[in-house]
């Protein structure tokens, strides 16, 4: 979350389907406001006509359900929070939410994936992208050793810079979206980084060890090379007979449609 100056009241003043609210911070903690119009008169959780209160056009705190955005705390307060649910908010970096969920920046109001409502403006929540990914991480555009960056980790150049099982995604300047990992690859490094990724199945070619010049294997690779994997200097792959690996033009398909998973 950037800094905020909000013309309103402190954080957490107004309790459950008590009024006036515009915002999500004016109401306490774990309650979202809920913005009605005139002749709505039913407000969830409340008993009462809420066009017979005030000017008949008020908001109220609400208790709202667990798929929507709320928040819970602010800058790590109150510590009671933390870590934070999923669809819970501020958090300021992924340490802030719940193991398994990372937390999105927002610039607005966006909306944050597996959650709704649109929050506190500004505010940014804890989210879910599924199981399995793990943030973009930049380590410098230069030669790596063998088999060193992990998953989401960058710049790499052949598969052979990734630790084994996983690929090179070789990307240009695009949407930023990576398989498997959360983050803008076009806001990382250089902008057009190739990051690494998990193999998108067993059939995908993949290079398991690569030669130097001479033929010595380097790096030790992985022995019995396994199924559609080989050695990316030479373009040769290891296909087991009966065995059906797609084929380079195929992989470049993948690539340039972002891997399907």
């Amino acid at each position: 979350m950037s800094s905020h100056s909000l013309p309103f009241c402190p954080p957490f003043p107004n309790p459950v389907c008590k009024i006036a609210c515009d915002f999500d911070i004016q109401c306490q903690q774990g309650l979202t406001c809920y913005k009605r119009s005139r002749g709505q008169r039913n407000v969830p959780g409340c008993i009462g006509n809420a066009d017979e209160i005030g000017n008949g056009d008020f908001n109220f705190c609400v208790t709202p359900p667990s798929n929507q955005l709320v928040l819970l705390g602010i800058s790590r307060t109150p510590s009671s929070a933390y870590p934070l649910r999923r669809c819970a908010g501020d958090c300021d970096t992924d340490a802030d939410c719940a193991s398994g969920l990372f937390c999105l920046e927002r610039n607005g109001s966006e909306g944050v994936p597996g959650c709704i409502g649109s929050g506190q403006p500004q505010f940014d929540y804890c989210y879910s992208p599924g199981s399995g990914f793990k943030r973009l991480a930049f380590f410098g555009d230069q030669d790596y050793d063998y088999y060193e960056l992990g998953q989401c980790e960058g710049d790499c150049d052949f598969d052979s810079d990734c630790e084994i099982g996983l690929i090179c995604y070789e990307r240009e300047r695009d949407s930023g979206n990576v398989p498997r990992c959360v983050g803008n690859a076009n806001l990382i490094g250089f902008g057009n980084d190739d990051f690494c990724i998990p193999r998108p199945s067993s059939n995908f070619l993949i290079s398991v060890f690569e030669n130097e010049v001479g033929g010595d294997v380097a790096g030790g690779g992985q022995y019995p090379i396994p199924r559609c994997a080989g050695d990316c200097d030479t373009g040769k792959y290891f296909i087991h007979r009966n065995s059906s690996c797609l084929n380079l033009a195929q992989r470049l398909n993948i690539h340039s449609n972002l891997f399907q998973f």
